[in-house]
């Protein structure tokens, strides 16, 4: 089956829904046709002229990265710059450009979670809000829950906390009269009919609406289903900016930062606080997440783990006798490759589709030198 830049990217999204990303960002089709057929992509952090190189000598028609290109919007492609010239390569040797950033940090299984899993976490929760829940009610005639009911978890309703599948069913009578023009699931047109229905409730991330509705207006025997929405107050419990975890035992800050450094492949470690204080709850949030130390504290977290730590951030959090580990930006998120990877390489063996997949990691740009 050969498949579209646009099924590649409906199948991304599935796992990092696009309502999950900050309002500044930028993630999505930067560059392409999403009609394109694509049968190699290949998979990297960033976009830069050596990706796109090596996309072309992998012989890749889709580069799909987690850090957006074009963050900033271009008032010109002035090819002297490394955005216009990075878009110039592109275009020039047929290359599209795909990317899923802070949705895919968000996203339930995206780089966060991987994070506290290569740091060996345990009891792993939300760290700060997630994402807005809704409540989708449906009237279904009786006999056909089921069906309906699959096709709505299978579209990422019906998840509470640590359990899915989750819904509410109650009986009663649907009452219609079809007229002329319809098509009737049930009855005939110009008779009131009175049907045995049930009311099908379920929860569902607003991020994932459009695709609940989608699967929902398949899978639905009727021609016009009645459809409600709510929208709630409370939170998913998935969708958060960072994950709060456990350690197996407590570790001396020092040497444990050293070790972390070591599994996420960073060229350097730096940490603020005491080298010998003991730390079990470990806050993690990939890429510039050290603004979310208070956060980490007041959830009970003995140190965070992230990127980018400016010094004022590092001055705050000493004083206030907390610990921040930083391994920087870019080894923080390296764990989005194998994300993408391998939730793509699962979905390309279900399907059957013609789509080869490669991944490119490029250097750490920075060198670390000892006084």
């Amino acid at each position: 089956m050969q498949v579209s830049l646009r099924q590649i990217a409906e199948a991304i999204e599935t796992l990092a829904p696009p309502g999950l990303a900050e309002s500044w960002d930028r993630s999505g089709l930067q560059v392409g046709d999403p009609e394109q057929t694509v049968t190699r992509a290949m998979v990297t952090l960033d976009p830069s002229l050596a990706a796109v190189a090596e996309a072309r000598r992998a012989g890749a028609e889709l580069l799909i990265t987690h850090h957006p290109l074009l963050l900033q919007p271009l008032e010109r492609i002035d090819l002297s710059s490394p955005p216009g010239a990075v878009v110039a390569e592109l275009v020039r040797n047929g290359i599209a450009l795909y990317a899923a950033h802070t949705n895919l940090d968000r996203a339930e299984g995206g780089v966060n979670d991987a994070l506290a899993g290569l740091l060996h976490l345990t009891d792993v929760a939300p760290l700060g809000p997630g994402e807005a829940q809704v409540k989708v009610v449906v009237t279904v005639p009786v006999g056909y829950e089921g069906p309906v009911a699959e096709a709505l978890f299978a579209a990422g309703a019906g998840r509470v906390g640590a359990y899915s599948r989750c819904s509410f069913a109650g009986r009663g009578a649907g009452t219609f009269f079809p007229g002329e023009g319809a098509a009737p699931f049930l009855g005939a047109v110009g008779r009131a009919e009175r049907v045995a229905e049930s009311r099908l409730e379920v929860l569902a991330p607003r991020t994932r609406l459009a695709a609940v509705r989608r699967a929902l207006g398949e899978a639905h025997p009727y021609e016009r289903p009645a459809v409600d929405v709510y929208d709630l107050g409370d939170a998913a419990a998935t969708g958060a900016l960072g994950r709060l975890g456990r350690l197996p035992e407590s570790r001396p800050l020092g040497p444990w930062a050293a070790e972390v450094g070591r599994s996420l492949g960073a060229s350097g470690v730096r940490w603020v606080g005491a080298a010998d204080t003991l730390v079990r709850q470990v806050a993690v949030c990939g890429g510039s997440g050290a603004e979310l130390w208070r956060l980490a504290r007041s959830s009970g977290a003995d140190v965070l783990v992230t990127g980018d730590l400016k010094y004022h951030t590092a001055l705050d959090a000493v004083a206030a006798g907390f610990a921040v580990v930083d391994v920087g930006h870019g080894p923080s998120e390296a764990c989005a490759l194998p994300v993408l990877h391998d939730w793509l390489a699962g979905w390309v063996a279900e399907r059957g589709a013609q789509l080869e997949l490669v991944a490119f990691r490029e250097p750490d740009p920075f060198h670390w030198n000892m006084p």
